[in-house]
């Protein structure tokens, strides 16, 4: 167990070390997302700098979470983006999913970070 977390952080260093190395996300990318875009669309509109994607059931309904590292001036922070099926369902950092007044965003976040 503590192995493979140890092989799963360094996988996540070096994805962070490359994806720096190129186009990033930013909060201009962001800003053009809608909700119940594909995720087609939002590919379309984002560069191909995903840290990773995991899916989290949730009541027996599976959501697909991408990850990214976002850019924010000189410091960069974890992004998350929910599908629910093929449609964006939220989108946005760690902290607003603990915000969120909708119990299922909440929950996803928290599972996020188990």
């Amino acid at each position: 167990m503590r192995e493979q977390s140890i092989i799963h952080l360094i996988g996540i260093l070096v994805l962070l070390i490359f994806a720096s190395c190129g186009p990033v996300l930013t909060i201009k990318h962001v800003g053009s997302l809608d909700r119940n875009m594909t995720k087609e669309e939002v590919s379309q509109r984002l560069p191909n700098t995903k840290l990773f994607e995991n899916d989290i059931t949730h009541e027996g309904i599976i959501y697909t979470v991408w990850t990214y590292s976002i850019s924010a001036g000189q410091s960069s922070n974890h992004y998350m983006l929910v599908f629910k099926g093929e449609k964006l369902f939220f989108w946005g950092y760690p902290h607003e999913f603990a915000r969120s007044e909708d119990p299922v965003v909440n929950a996803i976040g928290a599972k996020r970070f188990e």
